[in-house]
């Protein structure tokens, strides 16, 4: 999913299913374009997918400075920190419970 004003990608994420689990991966907003709403929108866009395609979980791997952010959506940090093997950079897994 993609976000887009005046033709440039300004966020985007990916959501994936497997076995009734839902994940989101390579989410991330431009910087000057943060908190403007743009990565809330697309949150929302993937949890209620998520339900309708009736997955019961979804989980992300979280940079430690964007855990705040994930939170607000119900996530909450499971397991230890750990390096990405893409960035280096630590993340946590979160995960959210779809269940009603």
């Amino acid at each position: 999913l993609a976000a887009v004003a005046d033709g440039k990608v300004i966020g985007f994420g990916r959501l994936s299913f497997n076995s009734g689990t839902a994940r989101i991966s390579q989410m991330a907003v431009t910087g000057k374009m943060r908190g403007r709403g743009i990565g809330r929108y697309l949150m929302n866009i993937f949890i209620e997918r998520s339900k309708k395609e009736g997955c019961l979980d979804i989980y992300l791997n979280s940079r430690l400075d964007a855990v705040s952010f994930y939170r607000k959506f119900g996530f909450k940090a499971v397991g230890d920190e750990f390096p990405s093997k893409k960035t280096g950079l630590t993340h946590i897994r979160m995960e959210k419970q779809l269940r009603t």
